[in-house]
């Protein structure tokens, strides 16, 4: 056995190129991978931050219709249907007035069949008590997407 590593050592050291080959053969697809890896994410990075940027655009498009007509749901879907429309990417927009039970009622929704439904989820009820906006990446059978909630103000700084 020591024979045969000594004879193999000898191999090496009358053709040192061998090693060299060796050593490529292992860095290149190390180094492909790795910078691939960091392509990868940086790309994933990019494209998230675009939509959310995106979502929080649409929400500012979309507040003034809520500060005015919150009163009136048919005025709301009516803007809801229009948006939904124009913008073939937006999956969900929902407008939602509080309830007296730490819940919410939907008063307007791009899905009709779940109008009028009370929801108490964790994220509105974030933003209703820290009154701010709260963008999150979220995912449905394998499609991601950026979830944006954000409380309304009528004109005297009183949450809707």
């Amino acid at each position: 056995m020591f024979n045969l590593l000594k004879k193999g050592v000898g191999f090496i050291k009358t053709n040192p190129s061998l090693l060299f080959s060796l050593f490529l053969i292992i860095i290149i697809p190390f180094s492909v991978f790795l910078l691939s890896s960091f392509l990868t994410k940086s790309f994933q990075e990019n494209i998230d931050l675009t939509l959310q940027k995106e979502a929080m655009a649409i929400e500012g498009v979309f507040s003034p219709y809520v500060f005015q007509y919150y009163d009136k749901p048919e005025v709301l879907q009516k803007r809801i249907e229009y948006l939904a429309e124009q913008n073939p990417d937006l999956s969900q927009l929902k407008v939602f007035l509080p309830t007296n039970n730490d819940s919410f009622k939907i008063i307007a929704s791009q899905n009709k069949e779940k109008e009028k439904s009370e929801v108490s989820q964790t994220p509105l009820l974030l933003a209703w008590h820290n009154n701010q906006a709260i963008a999150f990446l979220s995912e449905e059978k394998g499609i991601r997407f950026w979830k944006v909630i954000k409380p309304f103000y009528d004109q005297d700084g009183q949450k809707i």
